[in-house]
């Protein structure tokens, strides 16, 4: 099948109308890019200056922060201390934990009065 002067005129009439499309894809996708990246510095923006509240904070963190409170003799805030254990808990504590003492022979038999 031989291409035909009719066809010819065809075709180059609209490869101007395929170029054009070709170049709008083109840059449909740098387009969307752009518009993508300029979304994500909006919203990483607008994170920077909102403050969050404590139900979107993780919640493995506040319990680390509870854990530490229990371990360390930390401040808290107005209202928020601990109850003082009774003394029926005191004597449960003073019984769960072993107390080892460590005597030196040596410990206070020699002073120094060179120094």
């Amino acid at each position: 099948m031989a291409l035909k002067p009719i066809d010819l005129q065809v075709l180059f009439s609209r490869l101007n109308e395929l170029s054009r499309e070709q170049a709008v894809q083109k840059e449909l996708l740098v387009h969307q890019q752009t518009v993508k990246t300029s979304e994500l510095l909006k919203e990483t923006e607008q994170k920077t200056h909102t403050v969050t509240h404590p139900s979107e904070v993780e919640q493995g963190e506040t319990e680390k922060i509870r854990n530490e409170r229990k371990g360390k003799g930390q401040r808290y805030p107005a209202g928020a201390r601990p109850s003082k254990p009774s003394s029926d808990q005191k004597e449960n504590q003073d019984e769960d934990i072993p107390v080892e003492v460590v005597k030196d022979p040596n410990l206070g038999k020699n002073i120094d009065l060179t120094g």
